[in-house]
């Protein structure tokens, strides 16, 4: 979603559950791969430390130390507060409404693309006067204003799927 790693952390949070764990610098051993968050995003432990640490410092999530007995792992427990999560399920809500944006924006180019079709070959067949070099001209200009269309609408955004 975002180069940012807490924005990361806090989107990986959410769809844990909620919850997740992350090495501390005395962890001895692995956690389990479904609750370590630096395995789940594939990311250092470093960065899911900073990570975490912009989410505690913006009040978005609480942070506790679990000891599992002598000589076993420490490990640090995180957890979203309602402003993390209300945060996060904004930022999920904003992804599906792109992803939502960008599918009703092709589709209407596809339309116009086939309306413009239809048109000129219904016109093509009412009149003999649009045969020929007048049908090229019009699916020439129907094509131009298609990709001026796309591009403006990928320079503004609305056509990028990288997220």
């Amino acid at each position: 979603m975002s180069n940012k790693k807490w924005a990361q952390v806090l989107d990986k949070l959410y769809e844990m559950g909620g919850s997740g764990e992350y090495p501390s610098e005395k962890t001895e051993g692995e956690i389990e791969s479904d609750v370590d968050l630096s395995q789940q995003l594939d990311l250092s432990e470093k960065q899911v430390r900073e990570g975490v640490k912009t989410l505690l410092d913006r009040r978005l999530a609480t942070d506790e130390t679990i000891g599992l007995g002598k000589g076993k792992t420490i490990r640090n427990n995180v957890t979203l507060k309602s402003d993390g999560f209300q945060l996060a399920h904004d930022r999920d809500q904003a992804q599906r409404d792109r992803a939502s944006n960008r599918a009703v924006t092709l589709l209407t180019l596809v339309l116009a693309f086939v309306g413009i079709a239809q048109a000129t070959a219904l016109t093509a067949q009412v009149s003999q006067i649009v045969r020929g070099t007048v049908s090229f001209v019009v699916w020439l200009g129907a094509f131009l204003i298609l990709i001026v269309t796309y591009v403006g609408l990928y320079r503004s955004g609305a056509l990028d799927f990288s997220n």
